[in-house]
């Protein structure tokens, strides 16, 4: 099922997340984060593959075809990861 609704805030995909539609990607202190953890309304998954101290959040509009630039940027952003 794919969600036909505009989500352009951090605390509409938190909420959408507490409400069991989707995982999300936050930063561990945030401190919306820390009220669902502290409520268990969020819950930690898949710590063995979390990236430590990553601050770098890669955000780009979802199209039906993906630009060749866009591909071209996220390639390289994921090749330097191991420089990071």
């Amino acid at each position: 099922m794919t969600l036909r609704s505009p989500v352009k805030t951090v605390t509409g995909f938190v909420e959408l997340a507490a409400q069991g539609l989707g995982l999300i990607n936050l930063a561990a202190d945030d401190p919306l984060l820390q009220q669902h953890l502290k409520a268990k309304t969020l819950l930690p998954v898949l710590e063995n593959y979390w990236w430590p101290g990553a601050e770098v959040f890669l955000y780009y509009q979802q199209v039906k075809f993906e630009q060749a630039k866009v591909r071209a940027f996220i390639d390289f952003f994921m090749s330097k990861k191991a420089c990071w």
